[in-house]
């Protein structure tokens, strides 16, 4: 009895854990200049719209300005306490392109790094809840 007591309280709170990731989420993420003489970084807004279902996340990640906005959809995820993981993947003029993103859920923040896929340095963003 104890044992299936324990059991059930330890899937409610990771059942909560990955409740905390649903919503809408914006960050701006500074772009690195590109090699054009002129070039100059510039911040781009990007908007997570995230559902948990268990240990699995989904949802949509747009980035850009509204006549250049892009975006990709969640393909592999992974939601573990308030570390999330997930995989997005779009289609661009020059093919299919995949970031990862891993980082933490702290109450109305995500905090973490996006990459290209395979990647070893990536770029920090923190995204507010609303």
């Amino acid at each position: 009895m104890r044992l299936r007591i324990v059991m059930t309280l330890l899937m409610a709170v990771g059942l909560a854990s990955g409740a905390a990731i649903d919503g809408a989420w914006t960050a701006e993420i500074q772009m690195k200049a590109g090699k054009k003489a002129g070039s100059e970084d510039r911040m781009v807004q990007v908007q997570f719209n995230l559902k948990s279902e268990g240990d699995k996340a989904t949802g949509t990640i747009t980035s850009g300005a509204k006549k250049h906005s892009v975006t990709a959809h969640i393909v592999d995820s992974k939601l573990e306490g308030n570390q999330f993981s997930f995989t997005t993947v779009q289609t661009t003029k020059k093919g299919e392109q995949r970031l990862e993103w891993r980082g933490t859920v702290n109450g109305d923040t995500l905090q973490g790094t996006r990459s290209r896929a395979g990647a070893k340095r990536g770029q920090d963003f923190t995204a507010k809840r609303g």
